[in-house]
């Protein structure tokens, strides 16, 4: 038995709404490969468009010195809108740092690998030192957090 299907583009050109949504969301494809035409390779995937709303863009960056370097080529972004007939008036470049879940880090930390002869002279090491010394707590971590 077939179950019947309507299609996605069906369904929101079918109320006004959703037409203006999806009107809403071709406008900000268009407007962020303009975007990306526009500006260096190494920022492309870190330039997003955010919204257009009432003439003005709404760019998102990760990061300060990216929304600065940004804000220097801006001419040349706002005469290509122009020139593909968008009523862009104001750019806003906004700061979204990207938002990492508490347990994950940039870098994974693995297990440092000491061979067996370093770990013996570390062990050595760290019995002729002063254990509330910050050497002796740092060999102390080091031997502590070895494979």
């Amino acid at each position: 038995m077939r179950s019947s299907t309507t299609p996605l583009g069906d369904l929101l050109g079918s109320s006004e709404a959703l037409s203006r949504l999806k009107e809403h969301a071709g406008l900000l494809v268009r407007l962020q490969r303009i975007v990306d035409q526009q500006i260096p390779r190494a920022m492309r995937g870190a330039v997003a468009v955010a919204n257009c709303r009432e003439g003005t863009l709404v760019l998102h960056v990760p990061t300060p010195s990216l929304a600065s370097r940004l804000n220097m080529g801006m001419d040349s972004l706002r005469a290509a809108l122009r020139d593909a007939g968008l009523p862009i008036e104001e750019i806003k470049v906004r700061v979204r740092p990207v938002q990492m879940a508490p347990d994950t880090h940039l870098y994974a930390r693995e297990g440092r690998h000491i061979g067996d002869q370093g770990r013996t002279a570390f062990g050595e090491l760290s019995d002729r030192l002063d254990a509330s010394s910050p050497l002796g707590q740092a060999v102390a971590r080091l031997l502590k957090h070895t494979r």
